[in-house]
């Protein structure tokens, strides 16, 4: 039978090269604007609805004709 070492620990550390690092820096980076620009462009896409349900709803409120699709 096989006793198990007992008093001794081994904790793997990972080395990388400096150009790994730096690729995945750059993924991060590239990753967080590309996040940045689909919020940027959720918000617009949102803002420009609301602008124009406030618009069908402010003329149905006033009986104007309404052009939904403007």
């Amino acid at each position: 039978m096989i006793s198990p070492v007992s008093g001794v620990s081994y904790q793997y550390t990972p080395q990388i090269s400096k150009q790994a690092h730096v690729q995945a820096a750059r993924t991060v980076q590239q990753t967080s604007q590309d996040f940045e620009n689909l919020l940027n462009a959720i918000v617009y896409k949102q803002d420009g609805l609301t602008r124009k349900l406030v618009r069908i709803v402010g003329e149905m409120y006033q009986g104007q004709k309404l052009d939904i699709l403007a």
